[in-house]
């Protein structure tokens, strides 16, 4: 990770501590309005990465193969 990732990483995680900061004191909570917006700000502005570069799900359901406690799929 590089100098400008780095800068670009802590203003991502400031931003997102004084969100929540924010929605505790408004008493709500914003996790499931916030979570394509999360996302999104992450993979651009600290992975440099364009909407055009990448097709995302957001909450896209999945099937699960349970095990049976032996640990393998």
């Amino acid at each position: 990770m590089n100098v400008q990732q780095q800068t670009a990483l802590h203003e991502f995680c400031q931003y997102w501590i004084n969100r929540n900061k924010e929605n505790e004191n408004r008493n709500g909570s914003y996790e499931k309005s916030d979570t394509q917006k999360f996302w999104l700000t992450l993979i651009q502005n600290v992975f440099g990465m364009s909407s055009f570069n990448f097709n995302l799900e957001f909450e896209k359901s999945i099937n699960i193969r349970r095990t049976g406690g032996g640990g393998r799929a």
